[in-house]
């Protein structure tokens, strides 16, 4: 990769190969590792062709482009593969699906749809622990001035979704 310009205004050009890189994102409760592919950099994007990953406890593949120039956004097509995703105590889902990440960063939305895998939920619950948990628990980060990442994520449970604790049972 070739790096130009000035401090104020650099320009990345060429072809970067990553291999097993790692990436930290806020409110992910893991980072994503085992990053591996290419991406092509021009002067105002990066082209991202099929980037691999792994990321909590399942795999994943992403493709588009980042725009650097005027503003950073995004346009990521992301396919996930038996991804587990705590929801609370107990219980992590494993989704399958595809999803598109795209605007810029201070307005991202994610779209796209998944699957359930099958999933059971067996805890010993007791109401009174699990509202102290949430009245002890750590305070979430107040959401800055930065409008929020708007969301529309269709999950298909195809009766795969099974709750047996003390307070409820359903399938």
């Amino acid at each position: 990769v070739e790096i130009a310009g000035t401090d104020q205004a650099p320009r990345l050009e060429g072809l970067a190969r990553v291999h097993n890189g790692s990436l930290k994102i806020p409110g992910m409760p893991a980072p994503i590792t085992a990053v591996a592919g290419n991406v092509e950099c021009v002067p105002e994007a990066s082209k991202l062709d099929r980037i691999e990953f792994a990321v909590l406890g399942g795999r994943g593949a992403c493709s588009g482009r980042v725009t650097l120039v005027p503003r950073l956004e995004l346009d990521l097509a992301i396919h996930v593969d038996r991804v587990r995703w705590p929801v609370i105590t107990g219980l992590a889902p494993v989704l399958t699906g595809d999803l598109r990440l795209g605007g810029p960063l201070e307005s991202l939305s994610l779209t796209g749809e998944a699957q359930l895998e099958r999933t059971v939920y067996r805890e010993r619950l007791n109401l009174q622990s699990l509202v102290l948990q949430e009245i002890l628990g750590p305070e979430r980060a107040a959401v800055g001035e930065a409008e929020p990442m708007s969301f529309s994520l269709l999950v298909r449970v195809p009766g795969t979704l099974e709750v047996d604790t003390d307070l409820a049972e359903f399938t």
